[in-house]
Parts: C-alpha cells; structure tokens; sequence
C-alpha cells in the first residue's frame, strides 16, 4: 500500500510537474502570441501610415496632374496663340507683296515720267536758246525797221508832193524851181496828213489831243513872234523859226508792250536844237524838202526828232522789261520741273522702301512656303533680283520670324513630353489606386500573416518605372543635343551678330545716311530756288519736311514693333525659366506683371545662391535618379531635383533594416 501510494504520488508529480511545464509552455506560447499579436499590431500600424503616406501622394500626385493639365492646356493655347500670328505675319508679308508690286509698277512709272520731264527740260533750255537769239536779232532787225520806217515815211511824204508839184505847169518862166506857196506857210500837216502820218507809222493816240495843241501853239506865236515875224506873216511869208508844233507824247504804237509817255510840248527852232544836240543820230532820219525853202529848223522836224529820241530810249527799256519776264516765265518753268524731280526722287525713294519690305515679305514666303515658288512668282512678276534692294527692315523680320519660329518649336516640345509625362502619370496613377485598394483591404483583414513582399514589389515597379522614365529622358536629351548641333550652323552668327550689335549699328549708320542725303538734297533745293518765289519754295520744303517726318515715324514704328517682339520673346523665355526652376511660379506669378517676375526671379537667384548644392535623404532603396518632371512627396509642392531620393512615408530604423535584408 505504502509503495503503491508511494508510486502514485509519484506519478502525480510527474503529472504535475509535467502539467506545470505544459502551463509554462502555454505561458509562453501566449507570450510569444501577444509578441506576434504586438507586432502585427505594430505591422498594421505602419501598414496605415504606409496607407495614408499613399494617400497623400495620391493627393499630390493628382493635384501635379491637375497642374500638368492646365500647363498642357496653356502651352496648347500659347502654340495656337503662335499659330494665329504665324498666319497673321503671312498675310501681312501677302499684303507687302502685293504693295511692292505695286510700288514697282508706280516707281515704273515715276522713272518714264522723269526721263519725259528731262527731255522737256532739255528742249526748254534749247527753246530759251533759240529764243535768246531771236531776241537779239529782233532788236536788231527793230531799229533797223524803224529807221527804214521813217525814212521811207519821210521819202514818201517828198515824192508824194514832188509828183503833184511836177504835174502842175509852171507859173511863169523866171522861177526854174517846183515851188508851193500853200506848203510853205502850213504851219502843220493838218488833220487829214497828221491822221495818215500815225496810221503809217502804226500809233494811237486820243483825239482830244488836237485842240489843245491848236491853242497852246497859236498862244506861243503871239507870244514870241517879233515885229519882223509879224510883218512876216502879215505879207504872208512865214518862216520856219516862226512855225511851232505841238508834241504829245501819247503815242501807242502796236508792236511795244509799253508805250512812252510824256507831258505835251510846243515844239520850235529851241526845241529842235535840243532834241538835235541830244540826238545827233536822229538828225539826218529827216531831210529838207525845198532847197529855197529850208525846213531844216521846222517845228514838225523838231517835233518828229524829239518823238525819235523818244522811241529810241524807251525801246530798250521795253525789251529789257519784257527780256526779265521771259527769264522770270523761264526760272518758274525750271523750279516747276526741280519740284517735279524732287517729287520723283521721293516717290523712287518710297518704292525702294516697299521693294525692300517685298524682298522681306518673299523672304518670309520662302521660309514657309519655299524658296523655289517665290523665285517663280519674281519671274512672273518680271522683277529681277537686281531691282530688289536689301533694307535693314527685311534682315531683321527674317531673324525675328526664325527667333519665334525656334521658341515655337521648344514650346511644341515641351508640350509634347508633357503631354507624354501626363499620360504617364495618370497610369502611375491608376497603378497606385490599385495598390492603395489592396492596402485597404489588407489593412482591413488583421487577421493572418502580412507579406512584406507586396511592398517591395510595388516599391521595385516604382523603380523600374523611374528607370525607364529616366531612359527616356537620357534619349530625349540626346536627341535634342542633336537638334542643337543640326541648328548651331544657321543661329551661329546670327547670335554673334546679337551679341555684338552689328545690326542695329547698321541700322543707324543706314538712318544717319538717309538722313544726311535728306539735308543734303534740301540744302540744293534751297540753293537752286530761284528769286521771289517765296510760296513755291515753302511749299517744297513743307513737302520735303513731310516726307521726312513720314520715313521717320515708318522707322520709328518698325523699331518700336521689332522692340515689343523682342521684349515679349524674352519675357516668355524668363517666364519658361522661372516656371521650370520654381513649381511656385506655376500658381502666384503666372499671369502677373513684369515687376512680379523679376521679384520672383530675384528670389530663385538669392535662394541658388544660398543652398549651392542640395543632399538628398537615403531610404531603403538607395539614391535613385528621377525624370524631367519631379514626383513630389507632400502637400508643399517641393520637388525633386535630378539625382535626389524618392521617399514613401517615414519607416522606422528597424523597419529599414528589415526591408533591406528582404530585398538581400
């Protein structure tokens, strides 16, 4: 009993000492379940912050989307933007063509006129020469008429009287002379004589000269005649110191311009000896017409020589008077021609002008349309290269044209990759929906064993995703270095030319030169203005100062248009440079001010210049390069510069540890 009692309480404590083992067993069988049961825990915990890290780049990466759609949007609209005014400069360079042409026919025009108007000049100077010489001979066939005139009025008046003298018989034997007593005591020719006398010698005169000259010539004789010329006269015998004459200076004759005027005079033996001793010439134009009766001091002899001497000094006069208008008709017909070549040289000057905005506009058509139609269309035209002149205008709408044509090919790329970054991302987007649901499910069934594999496998997709991101990128570059070299033979010198400022150098020497032609030729316009022609002349240089001011404000507005293109070309280039350094730029600078830009602008230098060179954080894949376009990582828009590291959420140490021995 004792033995068998002693035997079972010994098998009791083996059971009990077994059962005490099985319970320490059990204890830590429970012991390493609340560890596994903490761990999982721990494991879910990091799972949700892995959950809402995703999340939040989810958020993010969506809002970049958001962000790359409107940029895609802007760039489309800016290429359509550059389109309309590709199409725009192209109508306009149409529109120039069609002015040249029409500036070339004007200048066609304008030359066969010019080339008329010196043909005429040179037959009116011819003309002048003739009538020059006519002049001269003129005159000298006028005396030489007015002489023959009164000597042949004079010889005829003789002849007249000699053939009625010898046709009456002779009154007595002792008389072998002609002799007329009625003749010699006229004391004038009388009205019917005197009337035929001026008709003859083609003057005009009033007819109420001849009673005045009746009684002022009676009033003289009864004034100066003495007691032997009254007994004279009263036997009826009058001699010629008795006779005087009354001389009006109103004559007119037809072939002078101007008739010579003077007061009325009684005309006598005295006033013959004046007009003879101012007149010697004039004195043997008369002849006596009795050698018994000498008339040589008769009244109507001094009074015909005072009229001679009269005549002879004005005629001169007349002809030089009527020489000066002939010259004044002469220098008006030449400074009317001087416009009219001035006019010309100005309308060549603006058809150069147009033919050279032609030469730009065809320039600009053979850039878009090719260079072989635009030779055609100058063949049909008739337009030969050689009438084409090269205008600084031309040059630089060609360089600005290819400026704009090479910043639309850059935004046509970018927009390109952008669009291909955003297509993407949206897939990227698409995977990580995917993944953040499997999360969520995962998260949801704590129950089982979390395989931490599924992270690193989404985390190695990452990677080759960047990777491949990455190559593209290397091939995209490569790519445009090509593009680079293929385009430095043509924008070589037109940077260097930039640079330098050759251009615009020319431009101004070409402007001082017009300029200084412009007060050349005004200074030989005012130096051949003839005398008193003062409203022709400043009618040419108020034409001359109008058409300066049109070429200068024509300059002006071309340099102000080239200015604002330059000026806005380079503010999209700052602009596109503030946009891809600063992802800020994206949401507080566009569509600001200028000033705002450079604000911003100032701020990216002053920040490079503090944080030179930027590190990256090591997380459990490494240091891993990044694309173009950055993945951000956090609601503060700070991207990821190239060669930095791609962060999903914050893992602890060991954590770390665990997943690099896995990915061992």
């Amino acid at each position: 009993m004792d033995g068998t009692a002693g035997a079972a309480s010994g098998h009791d404590q083996a059971a009990a000492d077994e059962l005490r083992q099985h319970l320490l067993n059990v204890e830590d069988e429970l012991k390493s379940c609340q560890a596994e049961l903490q761990a999982e825990r721990a494991l879910s915990q990091r799972e949700s912050i892995a959950a809402a890290s995703l999340e939040a780049q989810l958020v993010a990466e969506r809002r970049r989307e958001n962000r790359v759609e409107s940029e895609a949007t802007a760039q489309q609209m800016a290429i359509q933007r550059a389109e309309a005014e590709t199409r725009m400069q192209l109508e306009s360079a149409r529109q120039l063509r069609i002015e040249a042409f029409k500036a070339a026919q004007e200048a066609q025009h304008l030359k066969s006129e010019s080339s008329e108007a010196a043909l005429v000049l040179s037959e009116c100077k011819a003309a002048l020469e003739e009538h020059d010489a006519d002049e001269e001979r003129q005159s000298e066939l006028t005396e030489e008429n007015s002489e023959m005139e009164a000597a042949l009025t004079s010889e005829t008046a003789i002849v007249h009287e000699l053939r009625e003298l010898c046709a009456q018989p002779t009154k007595g034997q002792s008389d072998p002379l002609l002799r007329e007593p009625v003749l010699e005591r006229q004391s004038s020719l009388g009205d019917a004589l005197a009337a035929a006398v001026l008709q003859q010698l083609d003057f005009q005169s009033s007819p109420d000269w001849l009673p005045l000259a009746r009684r002022r010539s009676l009033s003289c004789i009864a004034a100066a005649a003495g007691e032997d010329d009254v007994t004279k006269a009263a036997s009826g015998e009058l001699i010629s110191s008795a006779i005087d004459a009354w001389c009006a200076s109103s004559l007119e004759p037809n072939w002078q311009s101007k008739a010579p005027q003077g007061a009325g005079r009684v005309v006598g033996a005295e006033s013959f000896e004046v007009a003879t001793a101012a007149a010697p010439a004039a004195a043997a134009a008369l002849r006596p017409i009795f050698m018994v009766h000498d008339r040589s001091n008769h009244a109507e002899r001094g009074a015909l020589l005072q009229l001679l001497r009269l005549l002879e000094s004005k005629m001169p006069r007349a002809q030089e008077a009527s020489l000066a208008a002939l010259k004044l008709e002469i220098a008006e017909a030449s400074s009317t021609l001087e416009a009219t070549q001035q006019e010309t040289l100005l309308w060549k000057q603006r058809a150069e002008l147009l033919l050279g905005r032609r030469k730009a506009a065809m320039a600009v058509a053979s850039r878009w349309h090719g260079a072989d139609a635009a030779w055609d269309w100058l063949m049909e035209q008739g337009q030969g290269p050689q009438e084409l002149q090269d205008l600084p205008e031309g040059t630089e709408l060609r360089l600005q044209n290819r400026e704009l044509c090479l910043s639309l090919r850059q935004f046509k790329q970018d927009c390109e990759s952008l669009e291909a970054e955003n297509l993407s991302l949206k897939e990227a987007l698409a995977c990580m929906e995917d993944d953040l649901h499997r999360v969520s499910d995962q998260h949801a069934q704590l129950v089982g064993h979390v395989n931490h594999r599924q992270k690193i496998r989404y985390t190695m997709k990452l990677k080759e995703e960047i990777n491949r991101l990455h190559g593209d990128l290397k091939k995209a570059r490569q790519r445009i270095v090509q593009l680079e070299v293929n385009k430095e033979s043509d924008s070589l010198f037109e940077a260097l030319a930039s640079v330098v400022g050759g251009e615009s150098y020319t431009t101004s020497k070409a402007r001082r030169g017009s300029r200084l032609a412009t007060s050349q030729r005004r200074g030989s316009v005012v130096a051949t203005r003839p005398p008193r022609r003062g409203e022709v002349s400043s009618r040419e240089d108020d034409q001359v100062r109008l058409a300066e001011a049109e070429q200068l404000c024509m300059l002006q507005q071309s340099a102000l248009d080239r200015i604002s293109m330059d000026f806005q070309h380079l503010k999209a280039l700052i602009e596109r440079a503030v946009q891809l350094a600063d992802a800020e730029r994206r949401h507080g600078v566009e569509g600001g001010n200028f000033a705002a830009l450079l604000h911003r602008l100032r701020e990216i230098i002053a920040a490079n210049h503090r944080n030179p060179s930027s590190g990256g954080s090591t997380d459990d894949l490494g240091r891993l390069p990044v694309a173009a376009t950055s993945i951000t990582c956090d609601d503060d828009d700070e991207e990821l510069a190239e060669g930095d590291t791609v962060c999903y959420g914050c893992p602890e140490p060991e954590q770390k540890d665990h997943a690099v021995e896995e990915l061992g």
